[in-house]
């Protein structure tokens, strides 16, 4: 689904307004962001993110945050209790509605290269208004230099070029106070629009992750999967419909571990001569396409076995902090695993 790109076309908040206590708040009709508590009922599913030092965790119980009216008043409509506390009021207006239907339909008809393009311009919209307010520096420097850059500001990253030249990224800013140097190249950004992309897409979620006769088994911000075929009027090729990425095939296994971290294998329903018996899928974040089979990924999954992968990859030099070619060795075990 184009989910980001078909939560961009409703109202955004373009103006701050008002402060408003919760008493004056009708999730109905405000628009803007409120402070809530939202009370998950027993018998629905934990589907409010919640980001702590320990990773994004679905909480039960009841969860208080600054939420977006429109997450809101899905999850409300859904069963799900929401009271508010106080809110920032804003003004709406249509901004993105024209500019995502018109390269829509170019991506829709374009291949290779230009289609990637127009897919970036829909996918990259929303991300731009929530830029951080400068851009990095990325400079060709020697060691010594370098450590100068080190000491002075945040780096990024420092990959070695040559025995005596790294490339240096860093913040544009001093480490110590954090304030932006003079010359700095500062950027427009408009956090509340772009967060409020990510909370319409996840309120055009909620139905799905919410329902009870076809409960989701897995899902990955825009995609999902489930026991049970969708119903045909939301599956195809236009925006805010869903793709069938199996193409009609039935899983007939499947094994979740974490986010990013699965494994399926599948079968058509109608076989034809020539067709394979099953297709296999497995993905696992952070490791190469291929680097584990199904079979070992089972394992993992069914009786904790440990699948361990050589991976060539730049690694960081801490002595000489820069970015050296070598290898690493990277282990696929369960979560709770220790060792």
């Amino acid at each position: 689904m184009a989910l980001q790109s078909d939560g961009m076309c409703t109202g955004m908040p373009v103006h701050y307004l008002d402060y408003v206590p919760g008493y004056m708040i009708n999730i109905e009709t405000f628009c803007g962001y409120i402070y809530a508590t939202i009370t998950i009922p027993d018998h629905l599913p934990a589907i409010i993110p919640l980001k702590g030092k320990d990773g994004l965790t679905y909480p039960r119980g009841g969860v208080d945050g600054l939420y977006y009216s429109e997450e809101l008043r899905v999850l409300s409509s859904r069963g799900y209790k929401v009271t508010c506390k106080s809110g920032y009021l804003f003004a709406s207006a249509d901004l993105f509605s024209k500019y995502v239907e018109h390269f829509y339909n170019l991506k829709a008809s374009a291949t290779g290269g230009e289609r990637f393009v127009y897919k970036l311009l829909l996918n990259g919209l929303y991300g731009f208004f929530c830029r951080a307010s400068y851009y990095n520096e990325s400079k060709i420097v020697n060691q010594d230099r370098a450590a100068e850059i080190s000491q002075a500001h945040p780096i990024d990253a420092i990959t070695e070029l040559s025995p005596n030249l790294v490339l240096v990224n860093y913040a544009p800013y001093l480490d110590v106070e954090c304030n932006l140097l003079e010359n700095a190249i500062t950027v427009t950004s408009n956090i509340a629009v772009g967060a409020a992309v990510t909370a319409i897409a996840r309120s055009i979620m909620c139905p799905y992750k919410c329902d009870p006769n076809n409960p989701i088994l897995y899902t990955d911000t825009d995609s999902g999967l489930f026991p049970k075929p969708l119903p045909s009027t939301v599956i195809g090729p236009n925006l805010g419909q869903w793709k069938d990425e199996l193409d009609g095939d039935i899983i007939l296994d499947a094994y979740f571990i974490g986010a990013k971290a699965y494994a399926f294998r599948t079968e058509r329903p109608h076989k034809f001569y020539g067709d394979a018996p099953s297709t296999e899928k497995v993905v696992v974040s952070g490791f190469p396409v291929g680097s584990v089979s199904f079979e070992q990924f089972k394992e993992v999954a069914t009786i904790g076995t440990k699948v361990k992968v050589s991976i060539d990859r730049l690694v960081k030099d801490r002595v000489a902090i820069v970015m050296k070619q070598g290898s690493m060795t990277r282990t696929l075990r369960l979560r709770d695993d220790p060792k």
